[in-house]
């Protein structure tokens, strides 16, 4: 766990620090430089087949890369926490549509659902992020309402209720809080997958255009002159891997601190 968060650290503190650390600009292009193998004078990682630097834009790009991993995940984890609140605190019929809406959306698979959304809107960025969003959501929204379903009947939650607390405090004082630590661990899972799955999506073109530096969308451009120059592709390649390999690591090792039944902890449930 304690390499994953150092690498983790040094690849976030790269992305932030990429205008002190690169000096050469992400997009200049230049032709007589194309190509370069690594170690070139000015180029320690080379340039690809446009002549622009591979350092500035593997850095520039872990900037992209990692805003779109973590804002899809955040949002979508706001909102299917509430939905997941929602449904497995009230139950019924409103339970009922909203679980059965979820399972429209996870009728599709994820890819082809955000394949779909992203053609429907145009390819960009954004809309990519759109996207992750919207696909992300109902794994969150059925993870939370299976929480809450265990944690409505529980003896804290009918102490509050007798006291006379309402709904709402009952569910962000009391229900939120013994989900959180669940939420986090998965939060940090989806993390690492979405920076995958929005690489995937610039490789096919719907995600970060031309020229934004982006890992995904350097891979892609990268593969046509893998044969001749393999740093091209190789450099985001491994970014995305160790990038994503670092988070799953690290959620490993949050779950085992967050998760009592293997510290030996009590829980915030018990210890109501």
């Amino acid at each position: 766990m304690l390499a994953a968060c150092a690498l983790l650290s040094a690849v976030v503190s790269a992305a932030a620090l990429a205008p002190l650390i690169a000096s050469v600009d992400p997009i200049r292009v230049d032709p007589r430089l194309r190509l370069a193998p690594l170690g070139t004078a000015g180029h320690v990682l080379g340039t690809d087949q446009l002549g622009r630097d591979m350092l500035s834009r593997t850095l520039w790009g872990g900037r992209v890369s990692l805003v779109v991993g973590i804002v899809p995940v955040a949002c979508s984890a706001f909102v299917g926490t509430g939905v997941g609140l929602i449904a497995g605190y009230y139950g019924g019929a409103l339970d009922h549509v909203l679980t059965r809406t979820l399972d429209v959306l996870f009728a599709f698979p994820a890819i082809l659902l955000a394949l779909a959304i992203v053609s429907a809107l145009g390819p960009s960025i954004y809309n990519a992020m759109l996207a992750i969003t919207i696909v992300a959501i109902p794994s969150f929204a059925r993870l939370v309402r299976s929480l809450v379903l265990g944690l409505r009947q529980r003896a804290f939650v009918e102490a509050a209720r007798s006291l006379g607390a309402g709904t709402r405090r009952i569910l962000i004082r009391h229900v939120l809080p013994n989900t959180a630590s669940q939420v986090i661990v998965y939060g940090t899972f989806e993390t690492g997958k979405t920076i995958v799955f929005a690489a995937a999506l610039s490789f096919l073109g719907l995600g970060a255009q031309p020229p934004t530096p982006e890992w995904g969308a350097m891979l892609s451009e990268g593969r046509t002159v893998l044969g001749t120059a393999w740093h091209v592709a190789t450099i985001p390649g491994l970014a995305i891997f160790l990038t994503s390999l670092s988070l799953n690591v690290l959620g490993d090792g949050v779950r085992d601190v967050l998760d009592p039944r293997q510290t030996g902890g009590a829980s915030r449930t018990d210890a109501a």
